[in-house]
């Protein structure tokens, strides 16, 4: 019977299952240093990622269509005052999500507060 030592083995490159993690934490009280998001794992910040999927569809799969994000959807003239409203509102994290998985990330909530 013949021995195989180097050839014709599977190689698996763990290139394929490599996949970037974005942790977040929701901050809501004031004396906790909110109303925030922090985020941890990529270079940018909430009020960019809001930035980002303005005028995207976002599927938030909750069983409800794909619908086109935009600032006027949560009463907001810019980034900055819709990120406000998803913090004080408690939705910002299915924001982080949705902004993660356009992105081909996925998104951990760490030390949450909600």
């Amino acid at each position: 019977m013949p021995k195989f030592y180097r050839q014709n083995k599977k190689r698996i490159d763990p290139r394929y299952f490599l996949r970037e993690n974005v942790t977040y934490r929701v901050r809501k009280d004031e004396d906790d240093g909110g109303p925030s998001v922090e985020i941890q794992g990529v270079d940018t910040t909430f009020v960019q990622m809001i930035e980002d999927l303005n005028d995207t569809v976002i599927d938030f799969d909750d069983g409800d269509a794909p619908e086109v994000f935009q600032y006027s959807d949560v009463s907001a003239d810019g980034p900055e005052e819709a990120a406000e409203f998803m913090v004080q509102n408690g939705i910002a994290k299915y924001y982080v999500e949705a902004w993660a998985k356009m992105n081909d990330m996925q998104a951990i909530q760490k030390g949450a507060r909600d």
